[in-house]
């Protein structure tokens, strides 16, 4: 954009979507920008053309936890234990900060943990993918 500010481009084929898909799809979009925390994905907008709908959200470099290992391997990074408890940690504060703000987000794994840049060193995490994250509800029948 005109601050310099790169930004990710996510495209959903209208076709391939399923019924409720636009619905869900808005759903993920306004629990994205309800969210605010450096450690939850971010979107901006979202829009469509004839056949896909598109988002607009920041842009994560360092790839995934699935391959953060071996990534930080490559650029010599000591993965101490304590190296380890403090993405996990960011992990978990992300996960407080949704359930503070009444969210759960419902599909944590290895791909929905992005890397914000690719410093290894000191690895920032952010949540990604919120399409089946729920609203929690006080249930009254608890007992």
């Amino acid at each position: 954009d005109a601050k310099g500010q790169e930004w990710c481009v996510k495209c959903f084929d209208k076709g391939k979507m399923s019924c409720g898909g636009l619905s869900e799809l808005k759903d993920e979009f306004e629990t994205m920008q309800r969210l605010s925390c450096d450690m939850i994905a971010h979107a901006c907008e979202i829009f469509q053309d004839d056949q896909f709908y598109y988002t607009i959200g920041q842009a994560y470099y360092g790839g995934d936890l699935t391959t953060l290992k071996q990534r930080a391997e490559r650029e010599g990074v000591d993965m101490t234990e304590q190296w380890w408890r403090g993405i996990f940690r960011q992990c978990f504060q992300a996960l407080a900060f949704m359930h503070e703000n009444a969210m759960m987000h419902c599909d944590i794994k290895e791909p929905n943990i992005m890397i914000k840049q690719n410093d290894f060193q000191a690895p920032e995490i952010v949540l990604i993918d919120f399409g089946v994250s729920k609203a929690m509800a006080e249930d009254d029948n608890r007992k």
